[in-house]
């Protein structure tokens, strides 16, 4: 989930917890995430999803990036 630094309403949300279709056709599948965060660089937003297998946490393995609007 996204939201505003203005008043903290929803922007966007996106299920990481599923198949996630690739660039290079290779399979990945998104999880739980157990990083720090989302990184916003030249309009794109990045964000590493998985190999956080602790307290039932889901695995996965796929950088997910996003278009800024």
């Amino acid at each position: 989930m996204a939201g505003s630094s203005a008043d903290g309403k929803q922007l966007w949300e996106y299920n990481t917890a599923q198949p996630v279709e690739t660039v290079n056709k290779v399979a990945a599948r998104g999880g739980q995430i157990a990083v720090s965060g989302a990184v916003v660089v030249d309009g794109m937003v990045y964000l590493g999803t998985g190999y956080a297998i602790s307290a039932g946490a889901s695995g996965g393995n796929a950088l997910l990036a996003f278009a800024v609007e």
